[in-house]
């Protein structure tokens, strides 16, 4: 006979009993999902976003659950260092030894070019976008909605213009 509880992250006891004798041991059951109660998980899109402009990976690591099992890949698939800023469209990647559990894409409020940082660059590329010079989409796009409206409008340049010439301050979305 085999008793457990039900299965939970984190260590679980598993008691097997056969023939009147029992013996008990603790396992440790891994979560197969990034979580975190600081940044937004959109398990559905694969994004995480929340973040703001000038975050480190292991500022970000620290803020989620699970991480002595996360790493992050720059555009190029390349893994990068706990000191790298963390810029829109990089992929933070849960693994399990070689397996890989889930990867999520960065979506860092206000940088839309994706060096982590809100700059002219970012700005220029919301103005381009509202001219119809430029189209934005995925996570740039909601990079871009620095004021978390669901879109993408003169607001969001001006709030980011305010946010660049230290008048304002972009909250991460």
């Amino acid at each position: 006979e085999i008793s457990y509880g039900a299965f939970v992250p984190g260590e679980n006891t598993i008691t097997v009993s056969y023939k009147g004798k029992s013996t008990t041991f603790s396992v440790t059951i891994f979560p197969n999902q990034i979580t975190s109660s600081r940044y937004t998980i959109d398990n559905t899109d694969g994004k995480i976003s929340r973040i703001g402009a000038n975050t480190s990976l292991s500022t970000l690591i620290d803020s989620l659950d699970q991480p002595d099992c996360i790493i992050a890949r720059n555009s190029f698939g390349e893994q990068v260092s706990p000191s790298t800023v963390i810029g829109t469209g990089m992929q933070i990647v849960l693994l399990r030894g070689s397996y890989t559990l889930q990867t999520l894409t960065t979506v860092v409020t206000g940088d839309i070019n994706g060096d982590g940082n809100t700059t002219i660059t970012d700005m220029l590329s919301i103005k381009s976008m509202l001219l119809g010079r430029q189209q934005l989409t995925g996570v740039y796009a909601q990079a871009a909605d620095t004021n978390g409206d669901g879109g993408v409008s003169i607001t969001d340049f001006i709030q980011m213009k305010a946010a660049i010439l230290g008048k304002d301050r972009i909250t991460p979305r």
